[in-house]
């Protein structure tokens, strides 16, 4: 019989060099399944840029590449001026022994950029 959900954080992070790229990667485990509902990302330094979400096999969930980019200026808040959140308008599912990746790229200045995706998790 299936788990209940539960509240589940994925967490990554990833050193970009200046002007360098890098991937968060953010696995599930065999027997669970995960519904991220929001991104929250922190940078020790400057911006960076989102150049694609997918998963293991390579499934998009987004069109933004290395030209049509995300900008991390798009998610900043108040909190600080490295905070950054967005919130997904579906959940984003990720089947269990799968992972959602992200490629970043960053700007002038090298960084460490922090993942959290908040969501559920389920054991199967």
């Amino acid at each position: 019989m299936a788990g209940a959900e539960r509240p589940y954080y994925l967490v990554d992070a990833v050193t970009l060099d200046s002007n360098g790229a890098g991937t968060l990667e953010l696995p599930v485990g065999a027997s669970e399944e995960f519904k991220g509902k929001k991104l929250f990302f922190y940078a020790s330094a400057g911006t960076f840029r989102i150049t694609r979400i997918e998963n293991r096999g390579g499934v998009p969930f987004t069109n933004a590449d290395t030209t049509n980019y995300i900008h991390s200026d798009l998610f900043l808040t108040t909190l600080s001026q490295r905070t950054y959140i967005g919130e997904f308008t579906i959940d984003i599912n990720i089947p269990a022994n799968d992972a959602i990746k992200i490629t970043l790229a960053s700007g002038t200045a090298s960084a460490v950029i922090f993942v959290i995706i908040q969501g559920t998790m389920r054991t199967l």
